[in-house]
Formats: structure tokens, sequence, C-alpha cells
């Protein structure tokens, strides 16, 4: 039966015989090397982040040129690419690999969007509602040639009207 070396260091091999002699008892533990293995774990967690972070910037990239990430026809390409990473060089490449349309003028949610603008602005300057006193007043003050006009359809709607004249 072979003996195992012992390391003053690893509490695992402190009492090789296992006999519980005190002799064999822990010895302190060297606090650098524990720093030392607290800086190495340290590390290696932050070597995921950096990994995770270049993912998913790169990911990012691939989204704004309008890549589909998910889709299987794409996976080979967003794993392969290696050119520059700006949402232009990306595109550029897409465009030539098939995966993107070239005269994508707006993403579908900017088009949505631009409609639903549209139809606000259709929707203010459309006529107004029969009743509405408001709108009315609005549009024949629009159409007033002059002042006398103008006053004569303030007082109709009654509209204090305060003259200069004294």
């Amino acid at each position: 039966m072979s003996t195992p070396t012992t390391d003053p260091f690893d509490p695992e091999l402190d009492d090789p015989e296992g006999d519980g002699d005190p002799a064999d008892q822990p010895k302190p533990r060297d606090p650098v090397r524990a720093e030392l293995r607290r800086a190495q774990k340290r590390i290696k967690e932050l070597e995921g982040d950096t990994v995770r972070a270049a993912t998913a910037e790169r990911q990012l990239t691939m989204i704004k040129a309008g890549v589909k990430v998910d889709d299987p026809k794409a996976k080979y390409f967003v794993s392969g690419y290696d050119g520059e990473m700006t949402a232009d060089a990306v595109k550029a490449a897409a465009v030539e690999a098939g995966l993107v349309e070239a005269a994508s003028a707006a993403p579908p949610e900017g088009q949505q969007a631009a409609q639903r603008l549209d139809a606000l602005n259709a929707s203010t300057t459309s006529a107004p509602r029969p009743g509405d006193k408001n709108a009315e007043y609005q549009n024949r003050m629009r159409g007033a040639q002059n002042e006398a006009e103008a006053l004569a359809i303030m007082r109709e709607y009654d509209i204090p009207v305060v003259s200069n004249n004294s």
C-alpha cells in the first residue's frame, strides 16, 4: 500500500494514515496560496462574462443588420462571420449571402408606426363631426376675411369681445 504524498496546503492529505495522530493534524493554510486560488477562480468567472458579453454584442449587431439570428439558414452565417462587426458591414455580407433583402427601406415596425401616424394626422384634419361647436367655430374663424367678420363670429358663439375703442 502506497502512502499519498503530503501537501501542507491540501486539507485532504493532512492525515495520510487516517489514524487521527495529532502529528498529522492540519497545518495552517498559506494565505497567499488561498488568495491565489480565489483570484484564479475570479479570473475564470470574468473570462466567462467576457465571452458572454462578446456573444451578446455580436448577436445585437446581427439583429441591427436585419439578420434573423434564430433562422436555421442564418445559423452558420452568424457563427462564421469574421468581418467588421458593424451593422452596415454585416448587412452587406448578409445581402451577399442571400439572408437579407437589399432594398428593405424600413423595418416592419417602422412602417406600422408611420401608418399609425398617418391615420392620426388624417383624423385630426378631417371634417368636424356634426354638432361639434368648437370645430365649427374654428373653421369659421379661419375663413373670416377681416376683423369685423371675426368679431361677428365671436359674438355669435357668445365669446366675450373686448374693444380697444374708448
